[in-house]
């Protein structure tokens, strides 16, 4: 088997500070369904081998006070899982950032500070994903952050922030991975292994059997492969199978992984079992989580009323009862409801977005499941409408198994989780919270998920379920039958032997739901029929073909067995029974079958099953020939949870809470799953409670007892130890009473056996919560006040939570809306035991135990964390003499602590006090006293650092100290905190060993060994190396159980670090004797990573280089097992090692023996034990004990000594930077200022500024403390790294590093060009010119023209522009150029104008002939001589004067003048303007036309003159009449 996936259930290893693998598969026959395991957050539980826990770091310390009201520590994750904000969170700026995006800014700001991971983030290749953003508008606004490493999400890693409505953080809760930076660049991290492999291994737990899975195909659903499946075992997969890479949180390093969903029929039970799993990259099962929550039979909540138009079931509305007698079982008359969508819906989203004929809608599909198969098929029963639009089917309780009936129940669920969805939509459950829709309406989430409900479902039985893949697949409610609470098994229904006393009443009959529910007694013999075909796979008295005895079955109860032919059910076996004459029908059935189910359609006879052993006697009794008689009755047995909407809504609760807390991977723990019950009870509480109860008498502030089965169960506690109540005599449950065992007064006690009883009390004090807001705010404000803090709480709820993080959860939603809703729920939580101070089970507890109740819920009280001892402070005038980790006699120490308020009550004064608990003489500043005044609720504070002087202590003594808290005034209400031990171990030091002989032997008794092997750290990263060196005191015992040879009381330990690491622990040089051997033996066992890391012994000769000590002559006497991979992923990768387990199957460790012979005498030798772990994955580590050296010549053993009995180390110099100047723009300066003390006073500084990185800087006072740094220019924003040197003289040097930004400086530009009014047409230019620019500096040009008629550009990417500018229509215009000019990172844009000016048309006319005979035509052209390309003219001719002329083409470039008739010559005068649309030019001409000779002769001239005369003489009228 494969050592990264061993198994070790035989084995428990108690991991604290180091990781291990997950549990690998194991085959076998466990018990279906498998448990839920998390390997991220249980460990195993065995606790034989034990590894010594690393140090928790100084801001992760457990709290130690009695009292833990808020901040929850978890001690084995080593993170803080739900915070509240002490006011060290401050709000951001919010300048510049819309109102819309301020609530995202805000908490992303804070999940920045508490985590240092953003959306762009601070940590390389981690994200922060924001992904909801609950703002209903009213109350806390939540932000969801999901982990992402390298674009692939962090398996059930997700932190919340809830802010009050100014945006104030109020708490956070969950946590983040801390993801090595080591890790961050190893391959290993990218090797996911195959989807088959994974499907494969998820299978093989699923079944017990080893499955390989193939792929036929794979679809693209969100952040899921959907695939197709098949096995080579022939499986019966059930619902979708889907995959996504996911990384998967170790103890102390991330996995890569495959997050799962599967579905498989069980091959040797038939059940189905639905299950997610996070499989590693080598098949291991590191989490399992069974989808799917079962209810018991006993299951019981109560009732609200949710909306006045729904009644709580069949029954109306009948909780809480009322009286003592007997519950009402009268049927209530049903109504026809119209809805579209619920009034309570703001988005009015339909229940069904289209025309359908089937209860098929984009939040719910709903079905009668008869066949109990995956998925709708052909059988199952869809309701159609009985009306378009209408579904109308009346419930008949008396003949229970109809159609209608099952198609009522049926419309019934679709009904009530369309409600469901829309009454908690608003209450922010929506699309982005990962709620099941078919259409998201693109606001967020995965959508193609709509909730899918069976009504009547086959596969079960007096139970309901609720199956919640994650989003983006569809969630499954399954509504069972149950066996009627009204009816009594051998009063109401049952089989009775009648001719056999002996017999009488079977044990127990298995009612049938298809058939008559309800017949009187069947008084009959019972038979055994003939179908004479046995071919079909089947025998002869199945029934299952026609039966051919029909005479011996006809008026007889028919005994068949369970058939084994395809296609033949129990129905089909009933309608032959029928049809052979039989009255009733009985199949013999296994054990495990209690509900016959089959099609309700067909004709059939009463049907009913018994057992294979209950009805033996009867079957032995026929085959005798004996004739046995029988009574068959049944006044109803049956009832269906389908129409019980206490129980639908009980199990959607369970779709709400999984999907909210982790989206269907967050309640993975007991409690979780305990808590889980607890919420959906409430869910149904809420439903079922009406305002209208408080009229009720006795009810008045709703304090009668409740439950939720409104029809299967009985109406006052249903299954359910006690009704909820806030009367604590009839529900006296508290918080101790999650625990298994025990006994509430009156009740049954507790049992973990399954999550239901520990459930009971967190729905009891919830219920609590909501009667106070209801006896404080009318209903309406008291119910969507409670549904807003539920949906708020789950959001918070950190991933396996506690029950103590739940409460938080809804307590912070709560403080961050209304204050007093805060202390009214934290009175109602104490009033249960969960008030301040509680304390839950731990995380993965199974059962639950350890539970510390607390009554309070007004708490003046603080605690203390980080109680701590600084050994090598090194103070201005005092501090360590020798900086070796350990307090010496004449040292000076540090002690310092931080105070929390832990309380509901401002805390004006604590008093905190440090003293010394053991026998030594110590002076600790102001006598350990610190007094803290004025802390607001939940603020921390810090102490000051006390100052402690070891003055006198034996060698290797243990110090003791302890916190003690004060009362401030004898007698006041402040709960003062436990107090907090510290112990060390001072005053001791190493000094070399004489040599006795020519051996030398470390067994590691003493702590001196630590100086035998030193611990070097020849590589690590971001993570810690130091420390991989341990002594193991808690193992010996349980090593030498399997070894013979002492051990002592002490081992050697080198830890398997999960991160890269090269650690040795050396020798001094020894002397090599000139013995025959030089030998080096010991004991030791191993179990470290195989393959990839792994541990050496090697050597150094005379000063040499260290090598192999195989390559160095040593023979070993068993050797290493093999050779690491050469992946060059640790130090050793390559090289033969100890890698793997050193007994595979057992703890039996071996004494190693490597022997030189005399090669190295007379040399200097030294050794060591070395290991190298590489980025990923790790076991244990290497146990080394007594450890031998022979011929040897000098001592390589140490002895503990005094501390004090050392000489000083020197005390480094402390300096610190002035980093406020740490930007300027590029050519700009900053001087930066440094400080330097050392305590040694003799010592003279000096100093020395150098650049270590980025373009080079000018640096002026380079040798002072004062330094000035004249930065260079840059193409982009730069970093320059800077390093300040301090050198005391005396071998001590301290750097401190200066990091200054330099951003570069946009383009500074001056533009120049053609000025003035500027001729259309013409040409004009325009320059640009940088006036910032450096010598290397390189720029880029586009010019464009960003308005005004289009000119003619050339030079676009040049500092020079070209322009010819356009013809315009107008006078002038300004055309507006820009220029952008880039530097590469910054441009620059810069604007210059234009005007051009219009230019008149300059014209000539030309005319074929200027003087012409009367009535001739003459053709005139104009032309305009300055006319540009693309300008457009007008043309108009017309005669001025002169005998009119005929002119045609007037408006046209050329006209043709057709003279008139003259009775002389005459000269006539013409224009033609032309328009460039603005100005008009008018170029006149003339014609000279001549009047033709008269061929008269002289009688023309006679005529002509007379004409003359009579001119004449009319000019001379004319000229008197004036």
């Amino acid at each position: 088997m494969n050592l990264r996936t061993t198994n070790r259930s035989f084995l428990s290893l108690l991991i604290l500070g180091v990781s291990a693998p997950a549990l690998a598969v194991v085959m076998s026959a466990e018990p279906i369904p498998r448990s839920n395991i998390d390997t991220s957050i249980t460990g195993p539980v065995n606790q034989e081998l034990q590894l010594p826990t690393r140090s928790a770091p100084a801001t992760a310390v457990t709290r130690q006070s009695s009292s833990l009201p808020l901040d929850r520590y978890d001690d084995q994750l080593g993170v803080t899982t739900f915070r509240w904000n002490r006011e060290s969170l401050r709000a951001p700026s919010f300048r510049g950032v819309d109102s819309e995006a301020r609530s995202r800014h805000a908490a992303m700001h804070y999940l920045e500070q508490m985590t240092g991971v953003g959306s762009t983030t601070k940590k390389q290749e981690e994200r922060a994903v924001l992904t909801s953003l609950h703002d209903m508008g009213r109350g806390p606004i939540i932000a969801k952050f999901a982990q992402e490493f390298s674009g692939v999400e962090v398996f059930n890693r997700e932190l919340n922030v809830l802010m009050d409505r100014d945006l104030n953080m109020v708490a956070a809760s969950g946590y983040f991975a801390n993801i090595n930076q080591s890790q961050k660049s190893t391959p290993k991290l990218r090797l996911f292994g195959s989807q088959e492999s994974a499907f494969s291994a998820a299978l093989s737990d699923l079944s017990g059997e080893r499955v390989s899975a193939s792929l036929l195909g794979t679809e693209k659903r969100g952040k899921f492969d959907v695939a197709t499946l098949a096995t080579d075992r022939g499986l019966e997969l059930r619902g979708l199978s889907r995959a996504k890479r996911v990384y998967f949180s170790g103890v102390s390093e991330l996995h890569p992984a495959h997050y799962v969903e599967v579905g498989v029929v069980h091959p040797s039970s038939g059940q189905e079992l639905l299950y997610s799993y996070v499989i590693g990259r080598d098949g291991d099962v590191l989490f399992r989580r069974n989808l799917v929550e079962n209810e018991a039979y006993d299951y019981t909540v109560f009732g609200r009323d949710a909306d006045k138009t729904l009644l709580q079931g069949p029954h109306g509305d009948v909780i809480p009862k009322v009286g003592e007698g007997p519950d009402p079982s009268d049927i209530v008359d049903m109504t026809v409801i119209s809805i579209d969508s619920h009034e309570s819906l703001s988005a009015q989203d339909p229940w069904i977005p289209g025309p359908t004929s089937v209860l098929e809608g984009n939040n719910v599909i709903a079905y009668g499941d008869i066949t109990g198969g995956d998925g709708k098929d052909d059988t199952d029963i869809s309701p159609l409408v009985t009306a378009p639009g209408v579904w109308d089917y009346a419930y008949d309780p008396v003949n229970g198994a109809t159609k209608d009936n099952y198609k009522a129940a049926v419309v019934n669920l679709f009904y009530m989780n369309n409600f469901l969805h829309d009454w908690w939509y608003d209450h922010g459950f929506d699309e982005q919270s990962y709620n099941a829709q078919f259409s998201n309406y693109d606001r967020g989430g995965v959508g193609g998920d709509p909730l899918v409900v069976q009504g009547q479902d086959s596969s079960g039985f007096n139970n309901a379920n609720m199956y919640t893949p994650a989003d983006g697949a569809s969630p499954r409610m399954q509504q069972y039958l149950f066996f009627s609470k009204e009816a009594d098994y051998g009063d109401d229904w049952g089989l009775t032997i009648t001719s056999h006393s002996e017999i009488g009443l079977m044990p127990f009959t298995r009612p049938a739901m298809f058939g008559p529910q309800v017949y009187p007694t069947l008084s009959a013999n019972i038979v055994r029929g003939s179908d004479t075909i046995t071919s079909d796979g089947g025998t002869d008295d199945d029934a299952c073909q026609t039966l051919v005895n029909v005479e011996d079955v006809a008026g007889n109860i028919l005994l068949v067995p369970t058939s084994t032919v395809p296609d033949c059910d129990y129905v089909t076996q009933s309608a032959n029974a029928l049809a052979a004459g039989a009255i009733g029908m009985v199949v013999v059935v296994a054990d495990n079958e209690y509900v016959l189910f089959g099609d309700v359609e067909p004709d059939v006879v009463p049907t009913v099953g018994v057992s294979a052993g209950d009805i033996a006697s009867v079957e032995a009794l026929l085959d005798a020939a004996e004739v046995v008689s029988a009574d068959l009755f049944s006044n109803g047995a049956l009832k269906d949870s389908t129409f019980d909407n206490g129980i639908i809504a009980h199990e959607w609760g369970h779709y709400i809470q999984n999907r909210l807390v982790g989206n269907a991977a967050g309640l993975v723990n007991f409690q979780g799953r305990a808590m889980g019950e607890g919420w959906s009870d409430f869910h149904a509480l809420m439903f079922m409670l009406r305002e209208s109860h408080s009229l009720i008498e006795g009810n008045s502030n709703f304090e009668s007892g409740y439950t939720v089965s409104t029809h299967v169960a009985n109406f006052t506690n249903s299954v359910r130890r006690a009704p909820y109540t806030v009367d604590m005599a009839t529900n006296p449950l508290t918080f101790t009473h999650i625990q298994d065992g025990a006994q509430p007064d009156g009740l049954s006690p507790t049992s973990n056996g399954s999550p239901h009883a520990a459930g009971e009390m967190w729905a009891s004090v919830l219920w609590d919560v909501y009667v106070r807001l209801l006896n404080t705010y009318d209903f309406d404000e008291a119910e969507s006040r409670m549904a807003d803090y539920l949906v708020a709480g789950y959001k918070m709820t950190p991933i396996a939570p506690t029950y103590t993080e739940a409460r938080d959860a809804i307590l912070a939603a709560m403080y961050a809306n209304e204050r007093d809703d805060y202390v009214m729920a934290l009175e109602a939580f104490a009033r249960r035991g969960m008030g301040l101070g509680a304390v839950s089970p731990a995380r993965g507890a199974y059962p639950l135990s350890g539970v510390t109740e607390s009554y309070l819920s007004q708490l003046s009280t603080y605690e203390t964390t980080n109680f701590e001892l600084e050994k090598d402070f090194d103070g201005l005038d005092a501090g360590f003499c020798s900086r070796d980790g350990v307090l010496d006699v004449g040292e000076t120490g540090t002690i310092s602590f931080d105070v929390s308020n832990a309380g509901s009550e401002f805390l004006s004064a604590v008093r905190v006090q440090a003293v010394v608990t053991s026998n030594h003489d110590v002076t600790i500043e102001n006598d350990g006293l610190v007094e803290f005044s004025n802390l607001d609720l939940f603020e921390t504070v810090s102490s000051p650092e006390l100052k402690v002087v070891l003055n006198s202590a034996g060698t290797a003594d243990t110090l003791t100290m302890e916190l003690q808290f004060l009362e401030v005034e004898t007698g006041d209400d402040t709960v003062e905190p436990a107090p907090i031990q510290l112990s060390t171990v001072v005053n001791y030091d190493f000094a070399p060993q004489p040599l006795v002989g020519d051996q030398a032997v470390e067994n590691m008794e003493d702590r001196s060994f630590f100086a035998t092997f030193e611990e070097q750290v020849l590589y690590e990263e971001a993570s810690p190396a130091e420390g991989t060196q341990r002594v193991d005191t808690v193992n010996v015992g349980f090593f030498q159980q399997f070894t013979p040879e002492p051990l002592g009381s002490r081992i050697m330990l080198l830890l398997n670090n999960p991160y890269p690491t090269d650690v040795a622990a050396e020798t001094t040089e020894i002397m090599v004797g000139e013995g025959d051997d030089f030998s080096i033996s010991f004991w030791h066992y191993y179990w470290i990573e195989a393959d990839w890391d792994g541990g050496v012994v090697e050597v150094s000769i005379d000063g040499g280089d260290w090598q192999d000590a195989a390559d160095a002559g040593g023979e070993f006497a068993i050797g290493y097992p093999s050779t690491l991979l050469a992946l060059d992923q640790s130090a050793l990768a390559g090289r033969p090692a100890f890698t793997g387990r050193s007994d595979p199957d057992g703890f039996e460790g071996v004494r190693e023996t490597i022997s030189f012979g005399s090669a190295l005498n007379g040399s200097t030798v030294r050794f060591r034990f070395r290991i190298a772990s590489d980025y990923s994955v790790a076991e244990y580590g290497w146990w080394i004990d007594n450890v031998t050296v022979t011929n040897i010549a000098s001592s390589m053993l140490f002895e503990t000594v005094a501390g004090d009995s050392v000489v000083c180390d020197n005390s480094l110099p402390r300096v610190a930077l002035d980093r406020a100047g740490d930007s300027t723009q590029e050519g700009g300066s900053v001087q930066v200022s440094a400080t330097a003390t050392d305590r040694n006073t003799t010592d003279v500084l000096s100093y020395t500024w150098t650049q270590v990185s980025g373009p080079e800087a000018e640096l002026s006072g380079a040798d002072t403390l004062d330094v000035t740094i004249t930065s260079p220019r840059v193409k982009d924003t730069e970093i320059l790294l800077f390093d300040f040197t301090v050198d005391d003289g005396s071998g001590g040097v301290v750097t401190e590093r200066f990091s200054l930004e330099v951003t570069n400086i946009p383009p500074e530009l001056v533009l120049s060009g053609s000025e003035g009014q500027l001729d259309e047409g013409s040409a004009a230019a325009i320059a640009v010119e940088v006036t910032n620019g450096a010598e290397d500096d390189e720029y880029t040009y586009e010019w464009i023209q960003v308005s005004g008629t289009s000119a003619t550009l050339t030079g676009q990417s040049t500092p020079n522009l070209s322009v010819t500018l356009p013809r315009i229509a107008q006078e002038t215009e300004t055309l507006v150029f820009n220029v952008s000019v880039s530097d590469g990172v910054d441009a620059t844009v810069e604007e210059y104008t234009l005007t051009a000016v219009n230019i008149a048309p300059t014209t000539s006319v030309s005319l074929d002939q200027s003087s012409v005979q009367e009535g001739e035509p003459v053709a005139a052209t104009v032309t305009v001589t300055n006319a540009a390309v693309g300008e457009s003219y007008t043309y108009s001719w017309t005669q001025i004067s002169g005998t009119p002329a005929s002119i045609s083409g007037r408006t046209l470039t050329s006209a043709t003048i057709t003279t008139p008739m003259v009775s002389a010559t005459e000269t006539l005068r013409f224009d033609v303007i032309v328009s460039d649309g603005v100005v008009n030019v008018s170029t006149p001409f003339s014609i000279t036309v001549q009047n033709k000779p008269s061929s008269g002769g002289s009688l023309d001239w006679l005529m002509l003159g007379l004409l003359t005369l009579i001119g004449v003489r009319q000019r001379r009228f004319l000229a008197k009449a004036v």
